[in-house]
């Protein structure tokens, strides 16, 4: 069955420093960007306040925001993607991005800190930031491994290791019936990375993110499969709004 945007919406659960950004350019080069709706400026108006007309001309709705939030103010089905990328390699990346950015939102945390000293802060502190990846791919506050692997893999069509986003890219992009005309879509790198070594501190935010762990590994497992059966995910995976 074809793939239609007047039938389903794509929902892009985008987790920071994923190479979401880089699907996202992607799928606006493939579609334009009249139809790939981003979420995150924050004088973007919010989907709850589009018009029918608005809403309609959105085929891929994109932030960061959490799995299942957005679901009611679209009628067509959902077909929820997404990029995911071992926890501590993403925490880092997010570290080197934030620090020179005094724009971000999250420079107050990072401002002035070494990598370690951040780290403890997220693992313990009162900034602590535990398994994001699979509280976005939830939608829950308190998600365990059970059910983050099982909402994974029933209603999500795609999630991508993050070093695979141009091949997710090829494999999407022609069942949306538009064309791919580049290579590499990688974006956002980091200008400088500093790739401190932190010690036993990567140990434990490994534990204390071990949920986020197994997800990535779980999908690098069952990323080929998921490729090879994308069509048929496309629309066994696609969701009503209660």
């Amino acid at each position: 069955m074809a793939f239609s945007f007047d039938e389903k919406i794509v929902m892009h659960t985008h987790v920071e420093k994923t190479a979401g950004s880089s699907l996202v350019r992607g799928l606006i080069r493939a579609l334009g960007k009249e139809h790939v709706y981003d979420t995150r400026p924050p004088d973007r108006p919010k989907p709850d306040s589009l018009d029918t007309e608005t809403k309609r001309q959105i085929y891929v709705l994109t932030g960061h925001f959490h799995f299942g939030t957005q679901d009611r103010h679209f009628d067509r089905k959902k077909v929820y993607i997404a990029c995911v990328r071992p926890p501590l390699d993403r925490f880092r990346s997010y570290y080197n991005f934030v620090r020179v950015r005094p724009n971000h939102p999250g420079y107050s945390i990072v401002a002035g800190k070494t990598f370690g000293q951040v780290v403890e802060d997220v693992i313990g502190g009162k900034n602590a930031r535990i398994n994001l990846m699979a509280r976005t791919l939830t939608g829950t506050p308190r998600p365990d491994r059970q059910h983050v692997l099982a909402n994974v893999e029933k209603n999500y069509a795609l999630v991508s290791p993050h070093d695979r986003v141009n091949e997710t890219l090829r494999a999407l992009v022609p069942l949306f019936g538009a064309q791919i005309r580049r290579r590499d879509f990688h974006m956002n790198k980091t200008e400088v990375d500093l790739a401190e070594d932190i010690g036993e501190l990567a140990d434990q935010f490994n534990a204390v993110n071990a949920i986020d762990d197994e997800l990535y590994r779980f999908v690098s497992d069952r990323y080929e499969t998921w490729l090879a059966n994308l069509p048929e995910r496309l629309n066994s995976t696609a969701t009503v709004a209660a």
